[in-house]
């Protein structure tokens, strides 16, 4: 995710949902959306030898971002937005939806201001069951 890679970070992603995910853990009546969530803010909490200052809905710009988190150096800042899908033919307009969120909402606009920070890039995740797809937008 620190090099704009949409195609491995799916690849790991996937893996990682069809290893440890279940459709019974959808048996809720809470929105999936937070399962992903929680599942993904596992994931990164657990990465902690490369990943710092990481966020989960933290107040950004005019909003709330799903998951904030830097790299160990902190010149690569990363900004996720989740959506669940109700296909996986929906999967790239979701994606689009939630790049577009982050840029309506501005939730980079705080990171822009930081000297040390390089390198902004924007993921919008899109989930179905047990597959994800990504979209990036590198903005600074």
């Amino acid at each position: 995710l620190f090099d704009g890679e949409c195609t491995k970070a799916k690849k790991t992603i996937n893996i990682l949902l069809s290893s440890y995910i279940s459709i019974r853990d959808f048996a809720t009546k809470a929105k999936k959306e937070n399962f992903y969530h929680g599942f993904l803010s596992g994931v990164f909490t657990n990465c902690s030898n490369f990943i710092t200052d990481f966020k989960s809905n933290s107040e950004s710009g005019d909003g709330y971002a799903d998951l904030i988190f830097k790299n160990k150096d902190g010149d690569t800042a990363v900004i996720l937005e989740l959506k669940v899908s109700k296909s996986d033919d929906d999967f790239e307009q979701d994606t689009n939806d939630a790049l577009l969120q982050i840029e309506k909402k501005k939730y980079y606009e705080p990171l822009l201001k930081k000297v040390n920070i390089e390198t902004i890039y924007c993921y919008g995740i899109s989930f179905y069951n047990k597959q994800c797809y990504i979209s990036c937008r590198k903005i600074k």
